[in-house]
């Protein structure tokens, strides 16, 4: 992120003056690999976060940092279906994995995504 004022003391304000203690800030965060930017660390117990990546080691690897108020979902985010191609480990053909409504899986591959059924 550029051009960001690490420095503002609006969040900090509003932490100690207990503004945010009813009603915390919620951040939704798509494509969150790598977690939140740290700018949004300055809200401390006043944030929540739903995170969601189709990465599922990222997810894991997020999920294990306990964060308390932080929940990662291992999914896609839009509008409607779409198609993933993935490399398989071995040769062959690649292979599709298709999305749609319904609940989640984990595909195997190269990658590993959490894909839709």
């Amino acid at each position: 992120m550029i051009n960001l004022n690490y420095e503002a003391a609006l969040a900090p304000y509003l932490v100690r003056r207990g503004a945010l203690k009813s009603a915390p800030l919620v951040l939704v965060d798509v494509g969150v690999s790598a977690g939140i930017h740290r700018i949004w660390e300055k809200f401390e117990d006043d944030l929540r976060v739903w995170g969601f990546d189709p990465l599922v080691r990222e997810i894991e690897r997020l999920n294990a940092l306990g964060l308390p108020g932080h929940t990662y979902e291992c999914a896609f985010v839009g509008s409607r279906p779409i198609a993933l191609v993935t490399r398989p480990t071995t040769g062959g053909a690649l292979r599709r994995a298709t999305t749609s409504r319904g609940r989640a899986r984990v595909r195997r591959g190269r990658w590993r995504f959490c894909t839709w059924t």
